[in-house]
């Protein structure tokens, strides 16, 4: 025993002079041990003391123990430690050198002087004060050594005196203190604190019964300890001692529990796949210590539990310990971040796939999917997309509940969808649709679609896991599974919850290829409510827009999977439903939806005698003579009503069918009920309800004319004003009769002008209730003023003055929503020419800084870009650029959006310039040059984004609606096309010249980042590249002057810096123009190639490159002069120390400048340079030798 020997080994002195001759040998002076015992109870130690009586402890220790033979002492229980909590007192900690000192007194007194029933009882005393010493962290800690050092002297004393009739009772009693003080302690210690329980965990196996503190301890841990860090930090202290050699006699009903139970390797798997690398770091060295321990322990006399891993009797090509070093290494690889590290290990997840395919019994399909679990989480895109490629093509019985959820997240990520140039589409597409036929197969669909659903979604991952959907579903010999109730409402969460937020394109794409998708799925349609309310969740316009592709394919199907008389049924019960229901199953818009389908396919309303058009014509009739009905239902009414607009919104002056046909026998009926009833529906009426029935209302107005003469609309509209005015005029609901008014304002422009301006703009703002409501209403008075200012004269608008005071309180009033129509308002204000006065100036100058003001407080939304547009057109209008200082107000608005880098606002910025007079564009030269140089090059989600915009208009265009594709979609690339169509209108003025003003500004960006290394795709790259077009575009108009200074910045830039081959290019492209044109410039370039030959000879290059273009553009004596000129420079270089230089003009340029000479000129050239021309078929000569030889040599 390791204590042991270090006793007898403790250095000491010869103290047998201390004893006196009474006394026993074996035993210290009493007054000694009683005098050092007093000793250790202080709280301030004296070390030296100590020190001496554990020297003479460890003497008496090594008098009473021969080294190789133990004895049996006679205990003084008289002298033995009375107390252990006295020594430690909980209210203050001792520190390492005392506690090391106190450890070895208090072993070596109990062992000298104590038996084995008062070292128990010390034990049992100490163990009882546990909560006095729990209050904190630093006394816990303290306890726990102390129990350690009990322990050790309890081992030491039963090891030192053959002390093998202990009794067990006791030892049993004490192993179940020690046990409930342990589980105590790890509920409340720290993670610090852990050594202490390491420490002891090996001497706590070695004394008590393993069933007495071990197996109960087990069973604590892995049954009831909840905390995954708490379970594997403590199964990796306990490892090393449970699962070794030593120890298998006693343990042996631990390693039956491993090996028979699920209970641990359940755990083991939960910390695998956990996301911290701690705790996965503690499974995975846990497990393997396990399985290699049980792969030598052989039969544990039990059954294997189901999740054992790697413990296999049956024979096959890959054992039971070639699946286990795959599996560690393959997981151990997944830890690395690096593809190129990580790939190699991947090669063998497919063994690892056919051993859970063989080996099921020993290589449970769970640890499979940890494995699979772990690609598909790990951080390189890379792997990721390697993982998903492999997993579609496994079998369902991987995919239970928890794994189809992490594969379907983790094909939620854009950037698997990356496409290769060479790609029409992503690879990724082929493999999900090998998934999808192998889910046809096996009813797997359900599931996947429901899990789809609770994500949300990006864009990009939507639309082509939905494309290749479709796809597959088109395919022959596909099982099908018949979607039912739960297929369709999971696709319905989608659309609502995704398909309604993404950017138009990509959303309708989307809803377009699930209707295309559905009808391969529903062969026979059972319920047809449900398939209403589903449709309904399609919004309106988009994916399913009447006449449209998809719109077809869904009326075809119908057509075929339909029986006439479930859709006559359907009708029917709808519209008793309604007739005696307020809120039935299927909504107003629904019913209408599914109305002109079913008449579109040719279920319903094909004959007089149709049961469906008796019922519709049932239900509709309710609204005749609803006007004399006092009594009259309102709310079923309106349900008619409602009905009634979704059918006029859908109808859209297209051919007229049954639907249309019975709608115009009813429309006048509905007028009538709208009319009558505007006070009562505007009694006790909430948002929603005013929602509802202004779009009901406006449907109305709206379509009014497509189903009845024009002059019965507008004389129906005049009757909703007339009312509307009433309203207001009675302060009764103001924000509908607000609403009416500007809903009759479309067909009645001039009928309530003289109400507008005696008594709409004069109503008392408490009159409207605060809130949305009030936002609603200025926002309503909005649109009516700018109404009024339309369709009136200038001449009888109110004054100035006023009208600008009113925008501000509208300002205060009306909200964010209300920004967009104050500034069209002051956009026909300013068109108008009526900002004369300074007054009304400054008044538009601080309304036009409050609209800036709070737009820029709310978020970048669809209200925001509606707030900026309108804004910018009016500080982006030729009639406001004349007003007094307006170019230095425009340009500090423009520079503080422009200055975002935002396309979006680019774009409308470039669509109102195009609207300006040249002069005024001239104003605004700093903005323009911003947007030529507008983007970056696009980032990987912008390249995956952009491909799948240019798949769609490919391949599914003809689906779409028109109007849809025309949306561009990279906003960059359309920025910078608008602003060159805008830079080429100007420089089409020569009389302006521009390029005085703008080329500065050029020269200054160039300046700023002279020098400045830079990388290929950076953002100094494309600056530099897109000022280099600009300088292209503007240099056939510029002056003498500025092509001269041009040259020189040109030639400072070539000489001096190293750019990017696409901003040498154009650099030398431009020099090339300049000196075609500027035969008198040519000696600058002769002197610069000189000076590039000494000084730099890398930039030679470059020079001989402009001097073989210019060569090839001159014609005549000016080409044999300017070749004769060259010659001697490019000679010079042809024979430089640097290979680029020699290369470049030996195999290139010479030759090229032979091609462009004639043979007259080639005569003239002088004899000491025709040998330069010969020098190139040499150089090729000699590379044939080379090669004959090298072929003669191997031979």
């Amino acid at each position: 025993m390791d204590l042991h020997d270090r006793y007898l080994r403790f250095p000491t002195l010869d103290i047998s002079v201390l004893r006196a001759n009474k006394l026993e040998d074996d035993v210290l002076p009493r007054h000694l041990i009683q005098f050092y015992n007093c000793e250790m109870t202080k709280e301030k130690l004296n070390i030296r003391e100590l020190e001496i009586y554990r020297m003479l402890l460890c003497y008496e220790y090594q008098q009473a123990y021969d080294r190789n033979v133990k004895k049996h002492l006679v205990s003084h229980t008289e002298i033995c430690l009375s107390s252990i909590e006295v020594i430690f007192p909980a209210h203050h900690r001792r520190n390492l050198a005392e506690m090391s000192i106190l450890r070895d007194i208090i072993i070596l007194q109990t062992v000298l002087y104590c038996n084995t029933a008062s070292i128990e009882q010390l034990l049992r005393n100490f163990l009882n004060s546990y909560s006095v010493y729990t209050t904190n962290s630093d006394t816990r800690a303290m306890y726990m050594k102390v129990l350690e050092y009990l322990l050790e002297s309890l081992c030491l004393h039963r090891f030192s005196h053959y002390d093998g009739s202990s009794n067990e009772k006791e030892l049993e009693e004490i192993g179940s203190m020690y046990l409930e003080v342990v589980k105590s302690w790890m509920k409340i210690k720290e993670d610090s604190e852990w050594g202490a329980f390491a420490s002891m965990f090996p001497m706590l196996v070695n004394t008590f019964a393993s069933e007495h503190v071990l197996f109960p301890l087990w069973d604590y841990i892995l049954n009831k300890m909840n905390d995954l860090k708490e379970f594997l930090t403590v199964l990796s202290i306990m490892t090393d001692t449970c699962l070794t050699s030593h120890h298998s006699t006693k343990l042996t009903c631990v390693h039956r529990d491993i090996f028979s139970k699920n209970t641990f390797w359940l755990l083991l798997l939960e910390g695998l796949r956990s996301p911290l690398q701690q705790y996965r770091k503690q499974a995975l060295y846990i497990m393997r210590r396990a399985t290699d321990f049980m792969s030598k322990a052989g039969n544990l006399g039990s059954m294997k539990a189901e999740v054992t891993p790697f413990i296999c009797s049956e024979s096959s090509a890959l054992s039971a310990d070639g699946i286990r070093q795959k599996f560690f290494l393959v997981y151990e690889a997944l830890e690395e971040k690096q593809y190129h590290l990580v790939a190699p290990a991947l090669t063998h997840v497919s063994s690892l796939v056919k051993a859970s395919e063989e080996h099921k019994s020993c290589f449970n399909i769970v640890w499979l999917r940890c494995i699979l679990e772990k690609v598909l989480r790990h951080e390189n895109n890379n792997i990721v997309k390697w993982s998903v490629s492999h997993i579609c093509k496994l079998d369902s019985v991987v995919f239970d509940d928890q794994f189809l959820e992490l594969f379907v997240s983790i094909l939620n990520n854009s950037f698997l969808y990356e496409c290769q140039p060479n790609e029409d589409c992503p690879e990724i597409v082929g493999e999900l649709a090998t998934f999808f036929r192998r889910m046809t197969k096996t009813g797997l669909l359900g599931r996947f679609l429901k899990k789809v659903s609770e994500l949300t979604w990006g864009p990009v991952a939507i639309f082509y896991v939905v494309h290749t959907l479709r796809a597959t579903s088109q395919e022959e010999g596909i099982r099908k599974d018949d979607w039912r109730a739960a297929e369709l409402s999971a696709i319905k969460s989608l659309l609502e919850t995704n398909l309604n937020i993404h950017s138009r394109v990509l959303r309708t794409a989307s809803q377009i290829e699930l209707l295309r998708t559905i009808p391969n799925f529903i062969r026979q349609i059972s319920d047809l409510t449900l398939l209403a309310n589903f449709l309904a969740a399609f919004p309106p316009g988009e994916g399913l827009a009447r006449g449209g592709s998809p719109w077809s394919v869904i009326t075809a199907w119908l057509r075929e999977a339909l029986p006439k008389e479930d859709a006559m049924t359907f009708v029917e019960q709808t519209c008793k439903k309604y007739s005696y229901d307020e809120s039935p199953e299927v909504g107003p818009r629904a019913f209408a939806l599914m109305m002109f389908l079913l008449h579109d396919a040719g279920l319903v309303l094909t004959c007089r005698t149709c049961p469906a058009e008796n019922a519709l014509n049932n239900w509709l009739s309710s609204l005749n003579g609803i006007e004399v009905r006092p009594y009259a239902d309102i709310r079923s009414s309106i349900n008619v009503a409602e009905f009634i607009s979704h059918s006029l919104n859908m109808y859209g002056g297209t051919a007229c069918n049954g639907v249309t046909r019975l709608i115009s026998f009813y429309i006048h009926a509905a007028f009538k009920f709208l009319i009558k009833n505007v006070r009562k529906m505007a009694t006790g009426l909430n948002y929603e309800d005013y929602t509802r029935y202004t779009a009901i209302l406006s449907s109305h107005i709206a379509n009014a004319d497509l189903v009845m003469p024009k002059r019965d609309a507008s004389s129906y509209a005049e009757k909703l004003q007339e009312e509307s005015i009433r309203l207001l005029k009675d302060r009764q609901s103001s924000l509908y009769g607000m609403c009416i008014l500007h809903l009759t304002q479309s067909t009645l422009p001039s009928q309530a002008r003289t109400f507008y301006t005696k008594d709409l703009l004069n109503v008392d703002g408490d009159a409207v209730n605060c809130g949305k409501v009030a936002s609603e209403y200025y926002l309503l008075l909005s649109r009516l003023t700018h109404r009024y200012l339309r369709n009136s004269p200038v001449h009888t608008w109110i004054p100035t003055a006023a009208l600008l005071n009113d925008l501000l309180k509208f300002l205060e009033l009306g909200g964010t929503e209300i920004v967009s129509e104050v500034a069209t308002i002051l956009a026909v204000m300013v068109d108008g020419g009526v900002i004369n006065d300074s007054n009304d100036r400054e008044t538009l100058e601080h309304i036009l800084r409050t609209c800036w003001r709070c737009t820029f407080v709310g978020k970048k939304n669809n209200v925001f870009w509606r707030a900026i547009e309108k804004l910018t057109g009016v500080i982006i209008s030729d009639n406001f650029l004349l007003l007094p200082g307006a170019a230095e107000f425009t340009t500090e608005f423009v520079d503080q959006l422009g200055g975002d880098g935002t396309a979006k606002f680019k774009r409308i910025l470039l669509s109102k310039m195009e609207r300006l007079d040249v002069d005024n564009l001239m104003k605004l030269e700093k903005p323009l040059l911003n947007c030529l140089l507008h983007g970056s090059v696009l980032r990987r989600d912008e390249r995956v984004e952009n491909h799948v915009h240019l798949f769609i208009a490919k391949h599914l265009g003809q689906h779409f609606p028109e109007h849809i594709l025309t949306l561009d979609h990279n906003n960059d690339a359309a920025v910078r096309a608008s602003a060159t169509i805008l830079l080429h209108r100007i420089v089409s003025y020569p009389v302006l010249n521009y390029a005085t003003t703008v080329v500065p500004l050029i020269f200054e960006m160039l300046d700023k980042y002279r020098n400045k290394r830079y990388f290929n795709d950076s953002y100094i790259h494309k600056l530099k590249h897109r000022l280099m077009q600009i300088l292209l575009i503007l240099e056939p108009v510029m002056s003498e002057e500025l092509v001269i200074l041009l040259r020189k910045k040109l030639s400072e830039s070539i000489f001096s810096e190293s750019n990017q081959h696409s901003v040498r290019l154009m650099q030398e492209w431009l020099m090339v123009r300049i000196l075609r044109r500027n035969s008198d410039l040519h000696n600058e370039l002769w002197i610069f190639f000189a000076e590039s030959i000494e000084k730099r000879p890398g930039c030679t290059v470059s020079v001989a490159s402009i001097v073989y273009h210019v060569a090839r553009l001159l014609s005549g004596t000016n080409r044999e002069t300017f070749i004769r000129t060259a010659l001697p420079y490019v000679a010079q270089c042809c024979l430089g120390q640097q290979f680029n230089m020699r290369l470049y003009n030996q195999a290139s340029k010479i030759w090229r400048l032979k091609l462009a000479c004639n043979k007259q000129a080639r005569r003239r050239i002088p004899q000491r340079y025709r040998t330069i021309f010969t020098f190139p078929v040499f150089i090729q000569s000699m590379i044939t030798v080379c090669r004959r030889f090298t072929w003669n040599y191997h031979d």
